[in-house]
C-alpha cells in the first residue's frame, strides 16, 4: 500500500499505510504476551524514518533543493535519536516503577510531549 500511495503520491494513503504497520506490530505485541518488547524504541524510530522519508518523497521539488535537503537530513536525525531516547526512557520507567497514578501521569505527560513535538514539527515543515 505504501509504494502504491508513494507512485500516485497520495498521502493519505502513505499515512494509512504507516498507520496499519504500527497497529501491525501493536497486535503482534498484543498477541506475543511476556515481557515488554525491549526492540519496541527502535520499531518506532524506524516508523518515524519511515514516515518522514515518504512525505519528503511526495514533497513537489524546490529552488533551494539542497539547502533543504541538509536541513532536512539534521532534523530527521534528530527526530529520530529523540524518538528513540523517549522510547527507551518509557521502557526504563515502565519496568522499573510499579503501577500507580503517578506513571499513569508520566505517560500522559509522553503522550502531550509526542504530540507537541508532531505538532512543531508540522508548523516547520510548511
Amino acid at each position: 500500500m505504501l509504494v502504491v500511495s508513494l507512485a500516485f503520491r497520495w498521502s493519505a494513503g502513505i499515512a494509512l499505510a504507516l498507520a496499519l504497520s504500527a497497529t501491525a506490530y501493536g497486535l503482534y505485541l498484543g498477541f506475543r504476551g511476556g515481557a515488554v518488547d525491549g526492540r519496541a524504541p527502535v520499531v518506532a524510530a524506524a516508523l518515524f524514518v519511515a514516515s518522514e522519508l515518504a512525505f519528503r518523497a511526495i514533497e513537489p521539488p524546490s529552488a533551494s533543493e539542497r539547502a533543504i535537503a541538509s536541513r532536512g537530513a539534521v532534523w530527521l536525525l534528530a527526530g529520530t535519536v529523540a524518538t528513540a531516547v523517549v522510547g527507551a526512557l518509557l521502557l526504563v520507567v515502565a519496568g522499573s516503577a510499579t503501577a500507580g497514578l503517578w506513571l499513569e501521569a508520566f505517560g500522559v505527560a509522553a503522550a502531550v510531549a509526542a504530540l507537541a513535538v508532531v505538532v512543531a514539527v508540522v508548523s516547520r515543515s510548511r
